[in-house]
Formats: structure tokens, C-alpha cells, sequence
């Protein structure tokens, strides 16, 4: 049952990873993306991911000015 336990959460982790990828990706294209229809820990991930990266930090800071 453990092991089960770890593959769902691994599953959850690869997921998330992988919605925070294409969500980053969207953002720095300028596309246009509704945050509040995301996960709230998806957002939590995007705004951490913001912080070492800065590139991305411009991207979100430019959303909330258009």
C-alpha cells in the first residue's frame, strides 16, 4: 500500500511539473493566462519558480500591466 501511496504522489509531482512547464511556457510566449482558473498550488509553484528565475518575473510583471 505504500508503494502505491509514492507512485500517486509521484504521479501528482510529474503532473504539476509538467502543468508548470507549459504554463511557464504560455507566460513568456505573452499569451494571455487566467490564473485564478489554475490549481492554487500549481500558482504557488509559478510564483516560486518567478523568484529564481528572471526572465519569467518580467513576464508575470508585464501580465498584470497589459
Amino acid at each position: 500500500m505504500e508503494d502505491q501511496s509514492k507512485l500517486s504522489a509521484n504521479r501528482r509531482s510529474s503532473m504539476q511539473q509538467f502543468i508548470l512547464a507549459s504554463l511557464i511556457t504560455e507566460i513568456k510566449k505573452g499569451k494571455a493566462v487566467n490564473l485564478s482558473q489554475i490549481p492554487a498550488d500549481i500558482v504557488e509553484l509559478l510564483y516560486a519558480e518567478a523568484a529564481k528565475n528572471q526572465d519569467l518575473k518580467m513576464a508575470l510583471e508585464s501580465r498584470k500591466t497589459n
